[in-house]
């Protein structure tokens, strides 16, 4: 027969395993299940698409993909590398690259230019755009919104010289990191559509890139190690840390 001691040791293994089991159950139950994605994709069914090389600055090239979507290729008369362009309101918005003084608005079906501004200062920024607004920078010191549909400029500041990051934009309001009159870097909170200034807060460097706007606040990188957590509503520094990021938030 066995001994009381070894009936004790399986009864308390088997009591074990029970609530494993039971335990592997109970969060199964909670989590999400996980479902194959239904649309993959799959570089080794790639259509090849030929780009046709435009002629004529600002004349649209229109062609189609071996499957049948349109598409169209544009040849800006700066040619000069360009930053990422923009998307809203059924427009493409994009400066002309580092060194031009030109901003454009294409039409995102057909390609042709709706707008285009010349700035007083050079390189304009990537820009972003909310509502009826689009906001960029240019690298030697100005900030401008434009109004999306005509290109009129609404308004423009001179911050600081560089300003080498895009700014940003939530909820009616623009965020942008610049250095002062004494080579001191400010995020700047302004009102998009008046540029009036909101708050400013001393940070400790320039921006790597634009700040990250959430609802919960205004998160940045700067190019000295250190990281911020901005309030939001007056621009209180929620958090800062001496944690050496390389990339924005």
């Amino acid at each position: 027969m066995p001994r009381i001691d070894e009936i004790t040791k399986q009864q308390e293994q088997k009591q074990r395993y029970t609530r494993h089991e039971t335990g592997k159950a109970q969060r199964a139950q909670r989590e999400p299940q996980q479902t194959e994605p239904t649309d993959r994709l799959n570089l080794n069914t790639a259509l090849t698409c030929p780009i046709p090389t435009p002629d004529t600055p600002l004349k649209p090239n229109r062609f189609e993909t071996p499957d049948g979507k349109p598409g169209w290729v544009v040849r800006l008369p700066e040619e000069r590398p360009l930053a990422t362009p923009a998307f809203g309101n059924g427009k493409l918005f994009l400066g002309g690259g580092y060194g031009s003084y030109s901003f454009y608005a294409l039409d995102l079906l057909t390609g042709k230019v709706d707008w285009q501004i010349h700035t007083k200062d050079d390189g304009p920024t990537a820009a972003v755009v909310e509502d009826e607004f689009v906001a960029f920078n240019t690298e030697s010191c100005t900030v401008i919104v434009c109004e999306v549909k005509t290109g009129r400029v609404v308004w423009q500041e001179w911050l600081g010289d560089p300003l080498m990051a895009q700014p940003a934009v939530k909820n009616g309001k623009l965020y942008i990191a610049y250095p002062n009159r004494q080579h001191q870097h400010q995020l700047l909170c302004a009102d998009l559509a008046t540029g009036r200034h909101l708050w400013e807060q001393p940070i400790t460097g320039d921006v790597i890139s634009a700040p990250v706007v959430t609802d919960q606040g205004v998160y940045l990188a700067c190019l000295d190690g250190t990281s911020f957590c901005l309030d939001l509503k007056d621009g209180a520094v929620r958090w800062q840390r001496r944690d050496g990021p390389r990339s924005h938030p």
